[in-house]
């Protein structure tokens, strides 16, 4: 299976669209970075479709968590100094 650069494309305007439908979820993702985004943090996602039908996951992030989701978002991880 190979990588088609023009998907990156397409998920940049899907990501455009997204921003523009829910504009809070920007704010939200800014105050997840500043004051949550560490090692030990529960995160729970939950969705409830159409039916009333609920499902639900959380995850304690790990140090190689917040690395990884800090790497997609741009901002690097400050290493401390040993």
């Amino acid at each position: 299976m190979g990588f088609n650069p023009l998907n990156l494309v397409k998920l940049k305007d899907k990501y455009h669209t997204f921003k523009e439908d829910h504009p809070e979820m920007s704010e939200f993702a800014k105050a997840l970075n500043k004051h949550a985004l560490v090692e030990g943090t529960v995160l729970e996602i939950r969705a409830t479709n159409p039916e009333g039908k609920v499902l639900k996951h959380e995850i304690t992030l790990t140090d190689n968590d917040v690395e990884f989701v800090k790497t997609l978002i741009g901002n690097k991880k400050k290493k401390e100094k040993e």
